[in-house]
């Protein structure tokens, strides 16, 4: 069974070189072990800023690329998660092989989380 994992972030729409949006869904994990929402949400957010870093890294849409997050510059949760969909805006700043990402996270307008990262062509 495909716990779909790697699924949380939908695709992303570029609003431009460096911006885009999409949706966090908590719900599309369907693993056996139990992982409490804040977690899902991190991961939602490290696979939304790989997927726009991986755009803005020169070679980081090549095939055989492998962007991945470095680091976690910060991460603040700003309210209880009582949903489990999300929109997210992440903006992106290419530097030398990596990127840094700043991701917002909201539900009905009101902020949840924001987070800025770095993500790495490996």
């Amino acid at each position: 069974m495909s716990s779909n994992f790697l699924a949380i972030c939908g695709p992303l729409q570029l609003q431009s070189a460096q911006q885009a949006s999409g949706r966090l869904d908590l719900a599309a994990y369907q693993g056996e072990l139990k992982i409490d929402a804040g977690s899902l949400l991190l991961e939602g957010i490290h696979q939304a800023a790989v997927r726009l870093g991986r755009t803005v890294i020169q070679g980081g849409t090549a095939a055989n690329a492998r962007v991945l997050p470095v680091a976690v510059q910060s991460f603040t949760q700003l309210q209880q998660l009582t949903s489990q969909q999300f929109e997210v805006i992440c903006q992106a700043e290419a530097f030398g092989h990596a990127a840094r990402v700043k991701v917002s996270v909201s539900h009905a307008g009101a902020a949840v989380a924001a987070a800025e990262l770095t993500v790495a062509l490996i």
